[in-house]
């Protein structure tokens, strides 16, 4: 089973993605859909016991204080020359540092190399779909923000559609 962690955007926030989705619904994307809306904390991967991770989770995250994720502008992503995302991004703080430093040591596992970057994908598309933009740039100042209070483990199922997801457990501190 392909599994990661995940900050699942909660029901205010989903609102507010919903919403500026709505707004922009001529831009030739496949719209990311509100259940599948997370930050993703540690990437995918390949594993045969999610039972383990629940547990060695569960034991220890409890003591971690909640905290507040900002997004202050939907962007395009990965990368400037190469867009295929659109993105909701912010500020990574201390607190998120922390909490994926807890987790990887919770689940023993190696940092990834790539810097964390606080975003959450709104929309995906193909190159010939950004030909289609209205402009080639998208900077729009936003003011989305979530108390995080729990961590999700998440089953990822790849389709001809798109990735699709699961919350296995949201686990709570």
């Amino acid at each position: 089973m392909r599994i990661f962690i995940a900050i699942t955007a909660g029901a205010k926030l989903r609102e507010s993605i919903n919403n500026w989705q709505a707004d922009h619904h001529l831009l030739p994307v496949r719209w990311v859909a509100a259940k599948n809306l997370h930050f993703t904390l540690i990437p995918p991967w390949q594993e045969q016991d999610p039972g383990k991770i629940i547990d060695a989770l569960s034991s220890g995250i409890k003591r971690f204080a909640k905290f507040t994720l900002r997004l202050n502008h939907v962007t395009l992503g990965p990368h400037a020359h190469a867009p295929r995302l659109i993105w909701a991004v912010g500020p990574t703080s201390e607190k998120l540092l922390e909490l994926k430093a807890l987790t990887e040591s919770l689940l023993q596992k190696k940092p990834v190399r790539r810097p964390l970057k606080t975003h959450i994908t709104l929309a995906r598309f193909t190159v010939k779909d950004y030909t289609r933009f209205p402009s080639d740039e998208l900077n729009e100042s936003i003011r989305w923000q979530q108390q995080v209070g729990s961590i999700s483990i998440m089953e990822s199922s790849l389709r001809p559609s798109g990735a699709d997801y699961t919350i296995l457990r949201e686990i709570k501190f």
